[in-house]
């Protein structure tokens, strides 16, 4: 399973299965085993599970998946959809493959080594295994493969070619008997056995193929089956011609080597060509020297470390995936929103530089999924890679340029500091409704100073209504808690009010923002997205109290990618009794307002932000 599997590792999703079948009476399975690693502890740990396996007083037979399963996926039944609760083993969570592997049943001895040097004449070496009624045999592969049809496909070529193989190994759920474990002859109503079957290794190899040349040699051409880009899995149930993404990269998806219809961007002013980072690769003079700045304007270039700077004059074979990768999540990192982002990758896509040019749809689709991984960085492995091949990558933080940099608003951090009352508790400073009225007055006012700079913009009661979209009962509690009484020490006053110089509509006030005192921090929000936020709240289609917890968690994550909040701190920060905070949290992720991750048992939950508006761009920063 080393070589077969050679995926599995500590730091993925992907296992091995283990499948324990009773030979009984019920034939039905026990509890499943997991093999996460190839570590010196999980071998402790397999060897004391096949020991337990021996002690009981009823046989079983081992079996092991095929393919990698992913463990963060529920196994799905295809002819309904539901999550399948008699397995962990479905269509929907396996994942990829090293191996071909096929069974052959109700051979003799003396026929294995006829059939092990028919495939010698193949120039096919396998992993051969005598089973004690047929064999097994597993050619590996030089990568994994996502083709959840590549079973089929290479069984379908085994028996083209003359070989009895079992029609049932043929799904990409399909698990394996282990063949030191073939426990079928036991004699009824006894534990004893009538013969000991002697199992064992014909033939072992460490060569491995690339899928295709395995195909040719039988004869057959491979035609990979691929998922459209930006599809789920389980949405494709139904449709055998599935294919999952980007556990690994596979890089001969969705490529194509250049063509004369694919469009070459044309030349303009050149400017002095990058220095490549590995000599070993393309040396300078090949590559189209490509002034970047004219080619991607939204982009400072000069603030771009020299291998991101690299990787914009085109894909290369065999980079350009965690290329894609890497661009996406900097740039996401840097505030960019996916429509920017893909306006990058698009250009990239055309580039023909190192005569490996890329469809332009499938670079959107692959954007789009990277985008939503919300990462801001690629695997420590990757970069290390990325390093080697382009160069430095590591810089400060950049904004857009000015054209594409969205208006920002401040909002005060001051808002979420909460302070001991007369009774020694700690109390939020303003309530959720008032906070929601805040941020509409911010809004406003900001688009009235920009035809009116030199003036401060005045509300009478009845606008503050309409700015709101409340009632006014609703309102003006609302109103009272930004215009706190001098008396009250522990409140700041956002807004102030005078007197009215006419009584219109009944109003006696008028009332102003405040400015915010930038000395004590604030967090810094597109003009676009508070706008989206507030139009929800006006909706109804999310509540004043959830969007006060969401700017809080803002203020508490920063500039970091997760964190960890307690919920008791989260209702003292906000006044939002901890009963509701749960109800809030649950609000904001079906929202897609935020991801939440466990974190152990009896442990604080930590909590991702995420870009909600595709349309437009993400929070930009936070101001300590």
């Amino acid at each position: 399973m080393r070589k077969t599997h050679p995926y599995i590792k500590e730091d993925n999703d992907l296992v091995i299965i283990i499948r324990p079948l009773r030979n009984d009476s019920t034939k039905s399975w026990m509890k499943e085993y997991i093999i996460k690693s190839f570590s010196d502890e999980e071998y402790e740990l397999y060897v004391q599970f096949i020991i337990n396996i021996f002690k009981q007083k009823i046989a079983f037979s081992l079996y092991f998946s095929i393919y990698g399963v992913d463990i963060s996926i529920s196994a799905i039944k295809s002819s309904n959809g539901e999550i399948s609760k008699g397995s962990s083993l479905s269509k929907s969570n396996t994942d990829c493959v090293q191996t071909l592997s096929a069974d052959i049943d109700g051979l003799e001895p003396e026929s294995i080594n006829a059939i092990y040097q028919k495939l010698l004449d193949l120039d096919l070496e396998t992993i051969c295994i005598w089973s004690g009624h047929g064999i097994q045999f597993h050619i590996l592969l030089n990568k994994p493969c996502m083709d959840l049809l590549a079973l089929s496909k290479f069984n379908d070529a085994l028996q083209q070619n003359g070989f009895d193989v079992d029609k049932q190994v043929r799904d990409c759920s399909r698990i394996l008997r282990l063949g030191f474990f073939n426990m079928k002859a036991k004699i009824p109503d006894n534990n004893k056995y009538q013969d000991i079957i002697k199992v064992e290794q014909i033939a072992n190899t460490n060569r491995r193929y690339e899928i295709s040349d395995i195909f040719k040699k039988l004869g057959v051409d491979y035609i990979p089956a691929k998922r459209p880009f930006g599809t789920k899995r389980v949405d494709l149930l139904k449709n055998p011609n599935a294919l999952e993404t980007y556990k690994f990269a596979c890089e001969h998806e969705g490529y194509s080597p250049s063509k004369p219809k694919i469009k070459k961007v044309v030349q303009v002013k050149t400017v002095e060509p990058e220095v490549i980072a590995s000599d070993k690769k393309l040396i300078i003079s090949q590559i189209e020297t490509i002034n970047l700045q004219e080619l991607y304007p939204m982009l400072h270039i000069s603030q771009l470390s020299v291998g991101f700077r690299n990787m914009l004059y085109g894909f290369r074979e065999g980079y350009a995936d965690n290329t894609l990768m890497f661009i996406v999540a900097r740039l996401h990192h840097y505030g960019f929103s996916l429509v920017q982002i893909q306006k990058v990758t698009s250009k990239l896509a055309i580039l023909d530089t190192f005569n490996w040019s890329w469809d332009e749809d499938m670079v959107a689709h692959k954007t789009e999924y990277f985008f939503n991984l919300g990462i801001h960085n690629v695997p420590t492995n990757t970069f290390k890679d990325l390093e080697e091949e382009f160069g430095p990558l590591k810089s400060q933080f950049i904004k857009k340029t000015k054209d594409m940099k969205s208006v920002n608003i401040h909002i005060p951090r001051t808002l979420f500091t909460y302070q001991p009352n007369a009774n020694g508790n700690q109390i939020a400073k303003i309530k959720s409704a008032a906070f929601v009225l805040y941020l509409n007055f911010l809004l406003d006012t900001y688009q009235y100073s920009i035809e009116n700079p030199d003036q401060c913009k005045m509300y009478l009661e009845q606008d503050i209504i309409e700015l709101s979209g409340r009632k006014r009962s609703a309102t003006r509690d609302a109103l009272e808690n930004l215009t706190p009484k001098a008396i009250d020490k522990v409140q700041i006053k956002l807004v102030s009010k005078k007197k009215a110089v006419s009584k219109r509509d009944g109003a006696a006030y008028r009332y102003f923002v405040n400015p915010i005192n930038k000395y004590n921090g604030y967090i810094e929000m597109n003009f676009e997205n508070l706008k989206y936020l507030l139009d929800q709240c006006k909706s109804n289609q999310l509540s004043n109290s959830a969007l006060m917890l969401y700017f809080y968690m803002i203020f508490r994550m920063g500039e970091n990618d997760t964190e960890t909040i307690a919920q008791f701190t989260m209702a003292l920060a906000t006044g939002i009794s901890q009963s509701q905070i749960q109800r809030l949290l649950v609000e904001l992720e079906a929202k897609k307002l935020i991801t939440i991750s466990k974190n152990g048992y009896r442990e604080t939950n930590k909590y991702c932000i995420l870009n909600y508006n595709d349309e437009i761009a993400p929070i930009v920063s936070c101001s300590f």
